[in-house]
């Protein structure tokens, strides 16, 4: 049991509402570079993504109104036009949080960062620097496509978001919230340290996953109200624009969608324990379990969480037989070099691979046992 204010949230058997909040953490490199990736990946996130908007949308030709209200044909929001906006927003952010994971985590969203801080797994002091940086990295991303082709963003309204007529405020809540229950529910799964353990390829494929729901997301609601799932990519545009009608739905809904999803997961599916083992490749026998003998792979039917004493046992004794197994290796190698002299150099190089394979399993076996 952990007690409160310190800052557990890699303990899987640990309770998240029973970690403490975690308010400080040095400021050295590690968070200074992180705060710095958040606000060049946002900036990039606006300029490219809402630039899909904006850029070329100031064509002569004749749009639905007469006069001063009329609407440019490239702006109008048909089938084709809407496809390339949700695509252009889903591979954006694949690109953008491929990059700034190892850095930052790739938020890139401050409903994300609010689900990670009230669930424990980042400081207070992060977050804070996180959505300063996400709502200046917005600002500075809309002024920059503003800069670029300002008749455009005139046109396209800066590709601000707002509900379309008719639609109450209500409904618009409904919606972003529930589209972005599903972006963050999506990012506590991929990014699941406990279940990556055993399924190497889910944290490869995390942010490509994101940015295809960032893309269906946008398919649904980007003929409703822009689609934000995403308070910053709101407020950079109605700063710019200085417009800030309906800016409050957009800020709402994503951020209780967030909330939500971040509960429904740390309640219902975060794991009990780590490593997992794969369902329908262990083999029991009565009580005890056994390793799958194929890493990496969550197989068909998930993750089993029902680990016992017994798998501990299992795994150090697969690790003495690696390194028995190893050393009896070397030994042979050691002999050959001794019986064919003339070949020593090679054989030497092979020992020297073997004895590093060695000391690597023993370090591995020393720690298991501890």
């Amino acid at each position: 049991m952990h007690k409160k204010g310190s800052f557990a949230s890699n303990d899987i058997g640990t309770p998240w509402y029973d970690i403490g909040f975690h308010f400080w953490e040095p400021m050295n490199g590690t968070l200074l570079k992180a705060v710095w990736i958040e606000f060049m990946c946002m900036v990039l996130f606006i300029y490219l993504a809402t630039g899909t908007v904006v850029f070329g949308c100031h064509s002569d030709d004749a749009g639905t109104k007469e006069g001063s209200d009329a609407i440019p044909v490239d702006c109008l929001l048909n089938q084709s036009r809407v496809l390339t906006i949700a695509t252009g927003f889903g591979l954006t952010i694949f690109i953008l949080v491929y990059l700034a994971a190892g850095f930052s985590g790739g938020h890139l969203n401050p409903a994300i960062t609010l689900a990670f801080v009230l669930t424990k797994k980042i400081s207070i002091l992060r977050a804070i620097g996180y959505w300063i940086v996400q709502m200046g990295g917005a600002v500075t991303g809309s002024a920059l496509v503003y800069a670029t082709d300002n008749r455009g963003y005139e046109a396209a309204k800066g590709a601000a978001n707002r509900l379309i007529d008719g639609l109450p405020s209500s409904a618009g809540w409904l919606l972003e919230c529930i589209l972005t229950f599903v972006l963050v529910l999506v990012v506590f799964a991929a990014t699941d340290t406990a279940r990556a353990q055993s399924t190497a390829h889910m944290t490869v494929l995390a942010p490509l996953t994101i940015g295809f729901v960032v893309f269906a997301d946008h398919l649904a609601a980007v003929a409703i109200d822009g689609c934000s799932i995403n308070p910053a990519r709101s407020f950079g545009p109605a700063v710019i624009r200085n417009d800030y009608y309906d800016l409050w739905i957009f800020f709402a809904g994503p951020l209780s969608g967030g909330l939500i999803a971040a509960l429904v997961y740390e309640v219902t599916l975060r794991p009990s324990s780590a490593p997992l083992l794969p369902v329908d490749h262990v083999a029991k026998k009565g009580q005890q379990t056994q390793p799958s003998k194929l890493p990496g792979y969550a197989g068909v039917q998930g993750l089993s969480e029902a680990l016992t004493h017994s798998d501990s046992n299992n795994s150090r004794r697969d690790t003495a037989d690696t390194f028995n197994s190893g050393r009896e290796t070397a030994d042979t190698y050691d002999e050959e070099a001794a019986l064919r002299p003339g070949h020593s150099d090679a054989i030497n190089l092979t020992a020297v691979s073997a004895n590093s394979h060695i000391s690597r399993a023993g370090r591995s076996n020393r720690q298991s046992q501890e």
